[in-house]
């Protein structure tokens, strides 16, 4: 693998224009996550470095994607850049194993008080409807999700709106799919599966109840990006069509793309080139890739055959060029995946399972309706793996 570029020379003497001090902004973020975070792939800096900046810039959105940093297991990397964001990002703050409840009060005071802030979640276990109405509403100025409280009587429970916009990062195994469903087309997603090792400059020692223990560089950065946040810069992103027509994918990408225009070249490239990147949270969704592998594994069975969720979640970790090795997929996950497109576990018999047949007609349904190719035929998967 080809090792990424060193990051450009910062340009330390330019005009006082505006694009020209985003673009030195941009660069001096980008070498201080290089010199703390290795990633295998350039875009990989990009999205970290823009994704950054939005946060500082937040009061010109009305969207704002959420990060998610993914991997296999422990030891990838995950907590290390989320330090490093908490301690560049717009008034960082970041929590290990919090659970829903917890992040919506705590972002729902954070708006109230006037303060918003950049959550950094860690160590995330998804899942459930709340994690995922939270990832989901959460990127909208203005959006609430609601919860209950107990009435004033101490006996009845009443519902409330707690404010949840702002950005978010989000660690998490990607076992335990903390985004999934339609919050995954509001993520800009990392996939760490691969270590850095002796690639990594040095550790990042910041601690996160202590942001005094951050390195004096890394403190004086974030206060330029605070002052980045200028009236006159902040009306320049409002005002700026990026040409990008609405959409769901587009939405999430806009404020990215908005500052990559105003910074100018090469920046105004890098934006733009991570609506095509795979992993940038712009592929066809995990779960239409679900629907479509598990139609593939099935070829040359019958309609009215059962597939059990175990045989056919171990067929899916055995595909070549496919993430469900890497995920660990599991029957459980597999499960979730496929009801949210309708199609359930069947009894036929002594067999319990998906109908083949079923399986195949939801795929029907849907306007993409090719299955992508495989380093495996099916035959050769079912071989390697259990019948």
């Amino acid at each position: 693998m080809t090792a990424p570029s060193p990051a450009s020379p910062l340009r330390l003497m330019r005009p006082q224009g505006q694009d020209e001090q985003l673009a030195d902004a941009l660069d001096a973020v980008e070498a201080t996550v290089r010199e703390f975070i290795w990633r295998p792939h350039n875009w990989e800096y990009h999205a970290l470095t823009l994704w950054t900046m939005h946060t500082h810039l937040i009061e010109a959105f009305d969207w704002s994607p959420v990060l998610g940093i993914a991997s296999p297991d422990g030891g990838y990397g995950k907590s290390s850049t989320l330090l490093l964001l908490t301690g560049l990002t717009r008034n960082g703050l970041y929590r290990e194993k919090v659970t829903e409840p917890s992040a919506k009060r705590l972002l729902d005071a954070a708006n109230r008080s006037g303060v918003g802030v950049t959550a950094c979640f860690d160590q995330v276990r998804g899942g459930s409807v709340a994690w995922e109405d939270l990832f989901d509403i959460g990127t909208r100025r203005g959006a609430k999700s609601t919860g209950s409280v107990k009435a004033p009587n101490g006996k009845d429970w009443e519902p409330a709106d707690y404010l949840v916009f702002g950005p978010k990062a989000v660690g998490f195994l990607s076992t335990h799919g903390a985004l999934n469903g339609t919050n995954i087309s509001r993520a800009i997603i990392l996939n760490y599966v691969e270590k850095g090792g002796d690639k990594v400059a040095r550790s990042y020692p910041y601690y996160a109840d202590t942001p005094e223990l951050a390195p004096e560089p890394v403190k004086a950065l974030r206060q330029r990006l605070t002052a980045m946040a200028t009236p006159a810069v902040i009306e320049a992103l409002r005002a700026h069509d990026t040409g990008l027509s609405p959409g769901r994918r587009n939405d999430t990408f806009r404020p990215l793309v908005a500052i990559g225009d105003l910074a100018g070249e090469p920046w105004k490239g890098r934006a733009r080139a991570l609506l095509a990147m795979d992993g940038g949270g712009c592929r066809p969704s995990l779960n239409l890739q679900a629907l479509r592998d598990v139609v593939a594994v099935c070829e040359g069975m019958e309609e009215n055959d059962i597939i059990p969720s175990g045989v056919a979640a171990e067929r899916l970790r055995c595909m070549e060029e496919s993430p469900w090795a890497e995920q660990r997929l599991s029957p459980h996950r597999l499960t979730t995946i496929l009801e949210s497109w309708g199609v359930r576990t069947k009894k036929v018999g002594s067999k319990r399972g998906y109908l083949v047949g079923g399986v195949r007609r939801t795929l029907q349904g849907q306007s993409e309706q090719s299955v992508p190719e495989l380093g495996d035929s099916p035959k050769e998967v079912s071989q390697k793996c259990p019948a």
